[in-house]
């Protein structure tokens, strides 16, 4: 219960020290753009260098998801990970039961029924805070098969930094269908 209100506390104070141009601004160029299978990130802005590592661990995150590196995958998070989705308002604790619903969703999006045709990370934003990130983006996906459509959502990540690199603690999204 504690962690989960430090976490709580922690995304509180991140949000509220955003500032308004961060998610709307389009600073980035095609150079900007890091492209690695079917993944995308587009116009990244890291709020300090420290900041730069956190949005790198991210991009090789969303990598190893979609090369279905789990091994690799995995090397990114933290023993007491945890991911929340809004819509199914499922919550997750620790790397091992992450995994399991990890491995799971993969398949279903990859070989399953529902591929995934693309991935984009849209404007992340990283805020870091002594060992603590915070990192805010939109993400959009392409999915076809029976659920053929473009899907959004508002996510936030939060890492911590152990031994010189950077873990992923919390996931959080709430994916929605877009309607044009």
């Amino acid at each position: 219960m504690i962690r989960k209100s430090v976490i709580l506390a922690t995304l509180a104070v991140a949000f509220a020290m955003l500032p308004a141009s961060a998610l709307d601004q389009d600073q980035g160029s095609e150079a900007d753009k890091c492209q690695g299978g079917k993944v995308s990130c587009t116009n990244p802005h890291a709020a300090c260098s420290e900041s730069e590592a956190v949005l790198e661990t991210l991009k090789k995150i969303a990598k190893a998801y979609t090369d279905g590196n789990f091994e690799e995958f995995e090397k990114y998070l933290d023993d007491g990970v945890t991911t929340f989705d809004n819509h199914s308002k499922k919550l997750l604790v620790g790397r091992e039961a992450v995994m399991v619903d990890l491995k799971k969703r993969w398949h279903d999006s990859h070989v399953g029924k529902n591929p995934v045709l693309s991935y984009t990370i849209d404007h992340p934003y990283a805020r870091v805070d002594g060992d603590t990130a915070v990192v805010t983006f939109h993400a959009t996906k392409v999915v076809g098969g029976r659920k053929t459509g473009t899907y959004e959502s508002d996510c936030t990540d939060v890492f911590v930094r152990k031994n010189g690199s950077w873990k992923k603690l919390h996931y959080k999204s709430d994916w929605k269908k877009k309607h044009s």
